[in-house]
């Protein structure tokens, strides 16, 4: 039990627990580092908001806190509200 304390619950399927370890980042509770989107992550945020995917989602498969993807589409979102890479793209520079 002496790494009792850098173990957490984590919860499975039909309520059965288990022990997860956690990294070490997580266990000094470093900070995630700062990551900027690429136009390539602009990308696939268009394309997995066209999809109907969750934000949260896209969070995850781009690496980024949800917020930025908020904030990411509604910087991107044209007239109709649709989020395109392009238009966020060039909102940055102009």
């Amino acid at each position: 039990m002496k790494n009792i304390d850098k173990m957490r619950w984590s919860r499975k399927l039909y309520r059965i627990f288990y022990f997860t370890q956690k990294t070490k980042k997580e266990a000094l509770g470093v900070r995630k580092p700062y990551k900027k989107l690429t136009y390539a992550d602009r990308q696939t945020i268009e394309r997995m908001s066209g999809q109907g995917i969750a934000a949260k989602a896209i969070a995850l498969e781009t690496g980024v806190h949800i917020a930025t993807i908020y904030r990411e589409m509604q910087r991107g979102a044209d007239e109709e509200g649709h989020y395109k890479a392009e238009l966020a793209q060039q909102a940055l520079f102009s």
